[in-house]
């Protein structure tokens, strides 16, 4: 992160310890038994052979594509025909012997070359347009019971992302069961799959036509869809206060007990287009045998600090706190702490996670 305040980060990225949190939590996962697939191993997926040279082929093809598409030049209207002419030849060349992790690092970079600006059409000035929040994969994708569907952000900064997810799905051997399409947006952490029922809510990053795209795709794949209407709500996402920690476990956060009441639920039977009725979010999650408890994560995390690895077994950022831990401990639910040191946003262990296929 290159700005202070930017995707929620309140300090400095550290980004040496963020590489070490990540790999910790990898580890965890690992041990677990969890298959873990790292965003940039999905995107050279098939473009590179079991000892690490290039391979040439379809998916290299794809790289190749994708990264010319990044990696963009600009002219000022000094420069002449025959030097733009070198430079665009120049960036075939580059991007066709470049090395697949290299072509990653340009999707991932998006560079600009500026060419003559400033009256010297030699000077060539070289900037970027990170993916700036790549790593909270969470966000650009939902696996459903049906499979797996591409969302698009609310922001135009972080739709590329969404690409690149599309890519990463191309290099895993699968396609999107559906894509949320213009005026539609939808971000991962809006979306809970809970057994034979799924939960999606109306909010800041996911709007109603993302919601009625996914009805007409039969993109849920249960027998039952709670569409939560929040939209008014500061909160990012659905996630950040709600979490399934058990199948009779719902954790909530506090301030959702407030004074504005429930959030209603409209209920959505598989295949029907209008809802059979509307009711209180807490309400609704009781008749579903829910037990529901408050917790106060801390400042500025949310409840995705957790990550549910199993049944009543959940990994907890430490910086969610010792108030949270107790009351999952509290109902008997199995919790191991990962001390995040380069931590300094809300997308927690969950925003960093994104469940490509379900044991349970």
């Amino acid at each position: 992160m290159m700005e202070v305040d930017a995707e929620d980060i309140e300090a400095p990225l550290d980004l040496t310890a963020a590489q070490w949190d990540h790999q910790n939590y990898r580890f965890l996962l690992e041990a677990r038994g969890i298959e873990v697939v790292s965003f940039r191993d999905a995107l050279t997926a098939g473009a590179i052979d079991p000892v690490g040279e290039p391979l040439e082929g379809p998916a290299l093809d794809r790289l190749r594509r994708a990264a010319n598409e990044a990696l963009l030049y600009s002219f000022s209207p000094g420069v002449p025909e025959s030097r733009r002419r070198a430079l665009l030849s120049r960036r075939e060349r580059i991007i066709n012997r470049a090395h697949p992790e290299v072509l990653v690092d340009l999707l991932f970079l998006k560079p600009l070359v500026r060419v003559g600006f400033g009256g010297d059409p030699e000077l060539m000035e070289h900037c970027i347009r990170p993916a700036r929040s790549a790593h909270f994969v969470r966000d650009a994708l939902v696996v459903t019971a049906a499979g797996a569907v591409l969302g698009r952000a609310s922001s135009p900064a972080r739709r590329w992302e969404n690409e690149l997810m599309s890519l990463a799905l191309e290099g895993l051997g699968t396609a999107p069961l559906a894509r949320i399409e213009s005026p539609g947006f939808f971000e991962g952490g809006d979306f809970i799959p809970v057994g034979d029922f799924a939960l999606m809510r109306i909010g800041p990053m996911t709007n109603e036509v993302a919601f009625e795209q996914m009805l007409r795709a039969r993109a849920f794949g249960v027998p039952e869809i709670g569409l939560i209407r929040d939209a008014d709500s500061p909160v990012t996402h659905l996630d950040d206060y709600l979490v399934f920690v058990a199948p009779d476990l719902a954790i909530v956060h506090e301030d959702r007990f407030g004074s504005d009441g429930e959030p209603p639920v409209e209920v959505y039977c598989k295949g029907e287009a209008n809802p059979t009725r509307t009711v209180g979010l807490f309400t609704y999650l009781r008749e579903k045998g829910m037990e529901i408890v408050p917790a106060l994560p801390e400042t500025p995390y949310t409840l995705s600090g957790l990550m549910v690895v199993g049944p009543g077994e959940v990994v907890i950022a430490a910086g969610v706190g010792n108030a949270t831990t107790q009351t999952l401990m509290d109902r008997g639910v199995e919790v191991q702490v990962l001390a995040l040191e380069s931590a300094g946003g809300r997308g927690g262990l969950r925003g960093l996670t994104q469940v490509l296929r379900r044991g349970i």
